[in-house]
């Protein structure tokens, strides 16, 4: 006899991550995540090695196109999306723009805040994202789902936008439907100008024919009744567990960005530049940007001649006049990447 209440469910077991970027070593000898045109895939604590072998041998070493299913029709389910705050490698605030659940980091008491969005100075510092987490079955590969994270919000958009079209034109069910899931490029503003080029999700059916969706008045019958199993089977369906997806991803919150303690966050050296002062010394000043693309500019050591492209973190501020000027100037701080 089935027992109620368990029989009936299902278990989708993750089997590993697809990446969308490699692992680089900066100056400072730290590992940062650098992005790709193509699906990364390696073995880590998410990956086993013979999943990583199924996958290459399918789409060898640099895929930029995969076949996909998705288990569920429900994009909530397969395509949750968060703005997620980590620290020390744990989940320190989830939240929907609205309202967010932190996590004392020294206590583990949770309690219920208001979530300020772009207001909020950890998301302003970086520490803070949007995070979508993408969960589908890689054909060929029938052993259990992939997981694939994405902070990007242009990539967020158009997957988004993707699963509404492909439910339109299959009378609102996307479960079981082979798809083309691609990195693409795309042309973004840097500096003012369109000259920066991105790799962003795409997703489509392939020879998929377009159609408005279907009136109420229209819909058959068996129409109504398979979409009505379609939700009872969603809802008995189970994911991963939450806090396996919520994971911190490394790929998206490096931990010189989670553990960052300092003003704006980590800080890339743009340019620096040295001046003579009317004493006849020499000052710098340097150029620099945060994790957002937002330009500083500051006082800073010598040193920082040598520092182009390095990021540093954990740094101090001390205001000091330069003629009418009052700029920020950097003391101590550590390389991060």
């Amino acid at each position: 006899m089935p027992i109620k209440g368990l029989t009936e469910k299902r278990s989708l077991a993750r089997i590993g991550k697809i990446h969308l970027g490699i692992k680089q070593k900066g100056k400072g000898g730290s590992l940062y995540p650098a992005a790709t045109d193509y699906f990364v895939v390696y073995e880590d604590g998410n990956t086993s090695p013979e999943i990583v072998a199924k996958f290459k041998a399918l789409y060898g070493e640099k895929p930029k196109e995969i076949d996909i299913i998705f288990p569920v029709n429900d994009p909530e389910v397969f395509f949750p999306q968060w703005l997620k705050r980590y620290g020390n490698n744990r989940l320190l605030c989830k939240g929907d723009g609205e309202t967010a659940l932190e996590t004392n980091p020294q206590t583990g008491e949770i309690k219920q805040i208001e979530c300020k969005y772009r207001n909020c100075p950890y998301y302003q510092k970086g520490q803070c994202r949007e995070v979508g987490n993408l969960l589908f079955y890689v054909q060929g590969i029938p052993e259990g789902v992939f997981q694939i994270d994405t902070s990007s919000i242009n990539s967020i958009k158009k997957i988004n936008t993707a699963i509404d079209i492909i439910k339109s034109a299959n009378g609102g069910k996307i479960a079981g439907i082979p798809l083309k899931l691609a990195l693409v490029p795309m042309k973004v503003l840097a500096d003012g100008k369109y000259n920066k080029t991105v790799y962003i999700l795409h997703l489509y059916q392939p020879n998929a024919v377009v159609n408005p969706p279907a009136t109420e008045e229209e819909r058959d019958i068996e129409d109504i009744i398979n979409e009505a199993m379609d939700e009872v089977e969603n809802e008995d369906f189970t994911f991963p567990p939450e806090e396996a997806i919520d994971e911190v991803p490394e790929d998206l919150f490096p931990e010189e960005v989670q553990n960052d303690s300092s003003k704006y966050g980590p800080l890339t050296v743009v340019a620096v530049k040295g001046f003579y002062s009317k004493n006849g010394g020499t000052f710098y000043v340097a150029s620099l940007k945060d994790i957002k693309g937002n330009q500083y500019t500051m006082v800073v050591p010598e040193e920082f001649k040598e520092l182009k492209d390095t990021t540093i973190k954990n740094y101090t501020l001390e205001e000091t006049n330069l003629g009418n000027k009052l700029l920020e100037k950097i003391t101590n701080y550590e390389i991060a990447m």
